[in-house]
């Protein structure tokens, strides 16, 4: 990404343990969060001599710290403290996704929930979140109180808090930041009909206890079997599919990672790594997922 844009924060206003505070409670203070234009961090203690409105310095972080002693504050100060006025940040405020442009940097909060708190210049709403950016916040990076939006994503959400940024052109080498899971599994469907255009979905072998494979496709004359394995942002190991008591039965394994792979067996036997540009060009045959992508990036023909 170019160095000149601004950095993309998720930030989680949820300064609550879920089992002990009513939803009630919960929505008044992300209305709060929306109508002050404020966003922030929580593991707020009482008997702190720290003034309201002190700035993030590093001798009154390290003094939180080791006050707090907690190592996912820690980790959430430490990038708290690296939001620059003019950042976009995204969050979710009573089940509905915003943007906004950062117009201060963090201050000790005067709130009683919240450690740090800064604001925006206005929140904008995301009323159709992008699905490679849903994908994106689903995975495990996302699920603390603060990351930063990396990627594609990250130009998405540039754009929807209005920095004007020119629209991508994706590849071969980056497509598949572009779609989230469900559409890369969609992808690759379309792919293995392609290669093997006499085998049909198994619509019941989309299950969650089928660890491993995503589904199955079968060819209703000879009963054999293909299946597949997806990943958008994350490695799979390929050496894991060398079990033939598990995956012997299959006709042809197609995987695809747009992290990589790990373990690479040396006969790969039923194995098939699919070549990113061979999906790539899946891609722009398949309009259904060709126009989700062309909302937010250009193809590179």
């Amino acid at each position: 990404m170019n160095d000149n844009r601004p950095k993309v924060w998720w930030v989680q206003c949820k300064p609550f343990d879920d089992i002990v505070n009513e939803k009630a409670e919960i929505e008044a203070f992300q209305s709060k969060c929306k109508t002050e234009l404020l966003f922030g961090i929580g593991w707020k203690e009482s008997g702190l001599d720290i003034p309201a409105k002190s700035e993030m310095n590093q001798d009154t972080m390290e003094r939180l710290r080791k006050r707090i002693n907690n190592p996912a504050f820690t980790h959430a100060q430490r990038l708290f403290g690296k939001i620059s006025q003019g950042d976009v940040i995204f969050t979710r405020l009573n089940d509905k996704y915003y943007v906004g442009v950062v117009k201060r940097l963090p201050l000790f909060s005067s709130d009683e929930r919240l450690t740090w708190d800064s604001k925006v210049e206005s929140w904008v709403e995301i009323k159709d979140l992008p699905h490679h950016v849903r994908g994106k916040i689903s995975s495990r990076k996302y699920q603390g109180t603060i990351a930063e939006v990396d990627g594609l994503s990250a130009l998405t959400l540039i754009e929807n808090a209005g920095i004007s940024c020119e629209k991508m052109t994706i590849g071969a080498d980056d497509f598949f930041e572009a779609i989230d899971d469900g559409d890369l599994e969609d992808l690759m469907a379309f792919y293995m009909t392609q290669q093997n255009p006499d085998f049909v979905f198994l619509p019941s072998s989309c299950k969650k206890n089928t660890p491993g494979i995503e589904y199955v496709m079968y060819d209703p004359k000879t009963n054999e079997k293909i299946t597949c394995q997806t990943k958008v942002l994350d490695w799979i190991d390929v050496s894991v599919y060398s079990d033939d008591e598990r995956y012997g039965k299959y006709k042809k394994i197609y995987l695809f990672a747009g992290n990589g792979y790990k373990g690479t067996p040396e006969d790969l036997k039923n194995i098939e790594i699919v070549d990113s540009t061979d999906l790539y060009d899946a891609l722009k045959r398949n309009k259904y997922i060709r126009e989700i992508v062309e909302k937010s990036f250009e193809l590179d023909e």
